[in-house]
């Protein structure tokens, strides 16, 4: 079975290349939590104390009958972030789809210790090795061993951090490659929304936080390097929520070939 992952990694200035969220399909009741250490800029911060989210969809899947054959879903094609997919059920011979209730989780780490392992080491690659000479262009990199990685750096501006800017990549993770590299277009699209998306709100919450204290952080001493997570970045409580949405509409949309 192919499986798909959405990722958000950090580049945390106090423990380095971190995953911050990741969406997948639940497969399993979720683990305990881990114990490594974390700040406040490579945390989940989800409202209430909540430590993951969930969302339920009743998703048409391809199941295998007789001989032999691998799943194919076919999904119909969207545009624009968060639209809602239309299934194009189309009946195989050897094949039935039905309505299956499918279950999205967002954690701070991967569900299985697999899957963790390997998310780690492509993390690590795509924060501190992988580099693109166009920085709005996505990377591709993997191997059989660690899985394949879609994945595009950013960087969202904050005067607490060093350099004035904190490292981010968003990463869509399979351990197929035919797979990945098949849904490279419609995963592209999705991380550069996302991205503008993320940028403009921590523009539009500098600006105003400016207006309302009337200081200019530009011409000021910049304060003592503070770990800072997204929503003290955007303002916005629910910001993780959104993203697992995101999430879930990006591994939705992939269509195994």
């Amino acid at each position: 079975m192919v499986n798909f992952v959405f990722c958000m990694a950090h580049f945390c200035e106090i423990h380095g290349p971190v995953t911050v969220l990741c969406t997948q399909r639940k497969e399993s009741e979720l683990s305990a939590k881990s114990s490594y250490a974390r700040c406040e800029s490579c945390s989940l911060v989800l409202p209430s104390g909540i430590t993951s989210v969930a969302t339920d969809f009743e998703d048409l899947v391809t199941k295998e009958v007789a001989n032999g054959l691998s799943p194919q879903p076919s999904y119909g094609n969207t545009s624009g972030l968060g639209a809602h997919f239309k299934m194009d059920a189309k009946m195989k011979s050897s094949q039935q789809e039905i309505l299956e209730k499918v279950t999205y989780v967002s954690t701070l780490y991967p569900q299985s210790e697999r899957i963790f392992t390997c998310l780690t080491k492509l993390v690590m690659k795509c924060l501190s090795v992988e580099a693109v000479a166009e920085p709005l262009k996505p990377i591709f990199f993997g191997d059989t061993n660690t899985g394949y990685s879609l994945s595009r750096i950013f960087s969202i501006n904050d005067l607490h951090a060093r350099g004035g800017e904190r490292k981010y990549a968003l990463m869509v993770v399979c351990d197929s490659e035919r797979a990945l590299l098949s849904n490279w277009e419609m995963a592209s699209a999705f991380i550069a929304e996302i991205i503008l998306l993320l940028q403009r709100n921590v523009e539009t919450h500098m600006e105003s936080t400016k207006l309302e204290t009337g200081e200019n952080g530009r011409y000021l001493r910049r304060a003592k390097t503070i770990p800072r997570s997204l929503v003290q970045l955007t303002g916005d409580n629910e910001i993780f929520m959104k993203l697992h949405q995101c999430g879930t509409e990006v591994l939705r949309s992939m269509q195994i070939p």
